[in-house]
């Protein structure tokens, strides 16, 4: 049996990243969360501290 990891990707941030998104993400059962596109004001830091008290940890490579 293959284990299924679900992937979600997220475009185009432009500084709009929210609590609420972060909790839609955990609900939906996400395991990897790909960011493209442009994250608008540097907003970076933001993004993955939220996912990293969401899931403990990141992996950047």
């Amino acid at each position: 049996m293959k284990a299924k990891v679900k992937i979600a990707v997220v475009g185009d941030v432009h500084d709009q990243w929210e609590t609420k998104d972060r909790i839609a993400l955990e609900r939906m059962g996400i395991d990897l969360v790909l960011f493209v596109g442009n994250f608008g004001n540097e907003a970076i830091a933001a993004i993955f501290f939220s996912l990293l008290l969401a899931w403990g940890g990141l992996l950047i490579s």
